[in-house]
């Protein structure tokens, strides 16, 4: 499986499950509903997640997991 690093999560948005990114430089910014995203945390453990909506805020893209 290839993968491609588009972004970082800074922060949780409300208590929804939805989280603030900061998109990588070239990044686009909207997740589209359906796709499935993988997040690493520090220690390396990967999970996947199904984006349920996404919207672009400031310098950020708010997505809903």
């Amino acid at each position: 499986m290839n993968l491609v690093w588009v972004g970082r999560i800074v922060k949780v948005q409300g208590a929804r499950g939805e989280v603030r990114i900061h998109l990588s430089e070239g990044g686009t910014d909207t997740f589209y509903k359906g796709v499935q995203v993988h997040a690493e945390d520090s220690r390396g453990v990967r999970k996947t997640y199904t984006v349920k909506s996404s919207r672009a805020k400031n310098q950020l893209t708010i997505v809903s997991l």
